[in-house]
C-alpha cells in the first residue's frame, strides 16, 4: 500500500519480494518453491499473504535486502578481518558497505587524473588490510594501486615501474601489498617500489620465477597461496619478511585458490574443490554437480565456490557433498568472500548482483525483525535444494 515493496509471482518459481526504493531483490518466499499459480495479497498494515498449497502470512517491514544491484558486473569483493566492512568493485568504482545493515558507507570513483593514466580505469582487483583501515584497488589500465583509508583517498602505491596491472591483491601485516599481475608474476608492492616474489627451490632456496594463475592472501595477511600455469600449488608464510612460496601440492586445471588464517589452502577447478590442512595433509575432495567453478573462498568451517552458470556451492568442512546449492544469479559468480568467522557469505556476479547468504545462528542487527529468520533464507533451509 505504501509503494515501498512489490511481490512478483511466476509459475513454477517461488515469489520474490522487491524493495522498490533500493531496486533490490529482498529474496524469495519459502514454502512456495515450485508452486504454480501462487498468488500474493497485501494487507493494509503492510503484511501480505501467500496463497499456494496453503495460506501463509509474512511480515517483511524490517527485513534487510538479501541482494543489492549494481549497474555493471561485480569484478571483486573484499571483507575485513572483523567482518564489519565489505568492499565491492564494479566498473570504475569501489564501494565500502556495512554488511550487517547492507548500506553503503563510502564510494570511491577512480578516474584518469587520480591514476595519472590516459585511459579510463576499470577496477579489477581490491583488498582490505587485516585491520580494515586501508583499501587498495587496481585497474586494468594502469599498474598503480589506488589507496583509501578506506574513506579518504591516499597517494597511489607503486606506480610506473610496478609491472603490469594487477589481477589479484592482498594486504600484508606491514601494510605492503602482494599482487599477482597479468604477466603472471607475483610482486610485493611498497612505496619504495616493487619486488618480485618467487618460489623456493628445494636445494638452494633461491628465488625462482613462476607463472601464477591465481593468488590469495589470508585475512591476517600472514599466509599466501598461488597456483601456476603448470598446476603447481605453492604456499608462503611471512612474505613481508622475506618468505618465499614453497611447493605444496599438484592442482591440475585449478583456476582459483583460497587460504585461511591457519594456512589451510584450497583450490577450485572444473573437477570440484580440493583442500590441504595447515600441516599440508590433503582433505577429502569436495564435489560440485555442474563443475565449471571459477571462484573459491574458505573460512569459519565453510567452503564456498562460484560457478560459470551462476550457482554458488557451499560445503561444511569435512563433508564432501554440498550443504547448499544457491542459484540466485543468472551469470557467472566470479568472486565471493566468507566472513572470517563464517557468519555470512557475499557473492558477486557478472549480472551486477551482490547476494548475501546468512544463517539463523548469526546475531541479527538492531531493528531486524524475527521475520528474517522465518523467511527461510538461512543456508540450513537450502540444504535440501536440488542441484
Amino acid at each position: 500500500p505504501d509503494g515501498a515493496q512489490a511481490v512478483a509471482s511466476l509459475d513454477g518459481e517461488a515469489p520474490i519480494v522487491v524493495d522498490l526504493g533500493r531496486r533490490a531483490i529482498l529474496g524469495r518466499l519459502p514454502g512456495a518453491r515450485g508452486a504454480e499459480g501462487a498468488r500474493v495479497a497485501y494487507d493494509d498494515d503492510g503484511r501480505f499473504t501467500v496463497a499456494a498449497a496453503e495460506l501463509t502470512r509474512w511480515d517483511f517491514r524490517a527485513l534487510l535486502p538479501r541482494q543489492l544491484s549494481f549497474p555493471t558486473g561485480i569484478t571483486d569483493l573484499a571483507v575485513s578481518r572483523d567482518g564489519r566492512r565489505l568492499a565491492v568493485a564494479w566498473n570504475d568504482t569501489v564501494q565500502v558497505l556495512d554488511p550487517v545493515g547492507r548500506t553503503v558507507s563510502a564510494t570511491h570513483r577512480l578516474d584518469e587524473r587520480r591514476l595519472a593514466s590516459d585511459r579510463a580505469p576499470f577496477v579489477k582487483a581490491i583488498a582490505l588490510a587485516p585491520d580494515g583501515d586501508m583499501l587498495v584497488a587496481s585497474t586494468l589500465s594502469d599498474a598503480a594501486l589506488a589507496r583509501f583509508d578506506p574513506f579518504t583517498p591516499l597517494p597511489p602505491l607503486s606506480g610506473g615501474d610496478a609491472g603490469s596491472s594487477h589481477r589479484r591483491l592482498g594486504v600484508l601485516p606491514d601494510g605492503s601489498v602482494l599482487g599477482a599481475d597479468y604477466d603472471r608474476s607475483v610482486r610485493r608492492l611498497t612505496p619504495e617500489g616493487p619486488t618480485r616474489i618467487g618460489a623456493a627451490t628445494t636445494a638452494e632456496r633461491a628465488p625462482e620465477a613462476f607463472a601464477a594463475v591465481d593468488l590469495a592472501v589470508s585475512p591476517s595477511g600472514e599466509w599466501a597461496v598461488a597456483v601456476t600455469l603448470d598446476g603447481g600449488l605453492y604456499r608462503a608464510h611471512g612474505v613481508e619478511s622475506g618468505g618465499l612460496f614453497e611447493p605444496l601440492a599438484r592442482a591440475p586445471r585449478a583456476v582459483a585458490v583460497a587460504i585461511e588464517d591457519d594456512g589451510a589452502a584450497w583450490s577450485a577447478s572444473s573437477d570440484g574443490v580440493r583442500g590441504w590442512t595447515a600441516a599440508s595433509v590433503e582433505r577429502t575432495p569436495l564435489s560440485a554437480a555442474a563443475g565449471n567453478l571459477v571462484a573459491v573462498a574458505a573460512a569459519g568451517g565453510l567452503v564456498a565456490a562460484g560457478a560459470k552458470d551462476g550457482a554458488i556451492y557451499v560445503w561444511k568442512q569435512g563433508e564432501p557433498s554440498p550443504w547448499a546449492v544457491v542459484r540466485d544469479h543468472r551469470k557467472r559468480v566470479d568472486t565471493l568472500v566468507i566472513e572470517p568467522r563464517g557468519r555470512f557469505i557475499a557473492a558477486g556476479s557478472w549480472d551486477g548482483r551482490l547476494s548475501f547468504l546468512r544463517w539463523p545462528d548469526e546475531p541479527v542487527g538492531e531493528g531486524v525483525a524475527e521475520a528474517e529468520r522465518r523467511w527461510g533464507i538461512g543456508l540450513d533451509e537450502l540444504g535440501d535444494a536440488p542441484p
